[in-house]
């Protein structure tokens, strides 16, 4: 169902790039009665095959909460997240193109390359089934090829054959996002309702994984806090959260405190979530049918 967009529809993710400035991935003038239409997930090719003849990709300023500047018009397909990194990127992953596309954040926008093949899906080593997020550490590429594959691909510049760190069998259980403190891959478990710990440097899993109350959508380390931020919901109890994980000396969680959860209207069904670059703000995206919307908090320390 294609129509002019009137609002956001689904705010699937969200990030801050290096300079702080706040982005956010959008599905607009395209309804769904299901998050994943038939067809998107296991089947070799996608039934979604058109691109969203709007922008996907939106700059939005913190205090009017008006749109700066958007782009990708006929780029994407079914967008599940956009992540920045350390180099001025942004990365987009697409659930039903089944790749993780790069981006320059700077206008005109152009595509810098894209892992995974366009539309087809498998579990091979150039291919993907409905990734759902990727993150950049120095010189390697971490994604989450979550929702069938169930594992984390790793690429480094320099070497052609990727490594594979899970499986569908043991370790993860839809791997929707990651987050990093530079040393530690974090994983958003998500229907493990847990936060696994990964080390960079070996691709070693910590065990056991750190459970939380709800199914895990979006988790965001924030240096200042020493500890991560996570958004939750509790999907028979429909009680959604934002969380706060404060982590040992090791980088592994210790210990979780609920910030704000229960019946609120503003946190209907998040589904990802960023701080700024100085830790003093957190913005939430949601996509619950209610009232999708972009929540920004302000962090206090005390």
């Amino acid at each position: 169902d294609e129509r002019p967009p009137t609002h956001y529809d689904q705010i699937v993710g969200v990030d801050f790039d290096r300079d702080g400035r706040l982005w956010v991935a959008v599905r607009p003038g395209r309804d769904f009665v299901n998050a994943f239409p038939s067809g998107v997930r296991r089947n070799s090719t996608s039934a979604l095959t058109h691109p969203v003849p709007f922008d996907c990709i939106f700059q939005i300023d913190q205090e009017s909460a008006q749109v700066v500047q958007s782009w990708g018009k006929n780029e994407f397909i079914l967008p599940h997240n956009v992540k920045a990194d350390m180099y001025g990127r942004l990365w987009v992953s697409d659930v039903a193109r089944h790749q993780i596309l790069q981006y320059d954040s700077e206008e005109p926008f152009p595509k810098l390359g894209a892992l995974g093949e366009k539309g087809k899906s498998g579990s091979q080593l150039n291919r993907f089934c409905a990734p759902t997020d990727a993150v950049v550490i120095d010189n390697q590429t971490f994604v989450s090829d979550g929702y069938c594959n169930d594992r984390v691909m790793v690429f480094e510049d320099g070497v052609n054959v990727p490594k594979v760190i899970g499986d569908r069998l043991s370790t993860f259980d839809l791997p929707h996002c990651l987050t990093t403190n530079g040393e530690i891959l974090y994983v958003a478990d998500r229907s493990h309702r847990a936060v696994q710990s990964i080390s960079v440097a070996t691709g070693e899993i910590a065990f056991p994984r750190f459970l939380l109350r709800g199914d895990v959508y979006g988790i965001a380390f924030s240096a200042q806090d020493k500890g991560m931020f996570a958004v939750t919901t509790d999907q028979r109890r429909r009680v959604s959260r934002v969380e706060f994980l404060s982590v040992q000396d090791s980088g592994r969680p210790k210990q979780n405190s609920i910030l704000s959860g229960g019946c609120e209207e503003w946190l209907d069904l998040p589904h990802d979530i960023a701080v700024s670059p100085d830790g003093s703000r957190i913005a939430v995206a949601t996509i619950g049918s209610s009232r999708p919307s972009l929540v920004m908090l302000e962090v206090s320390r005390s």
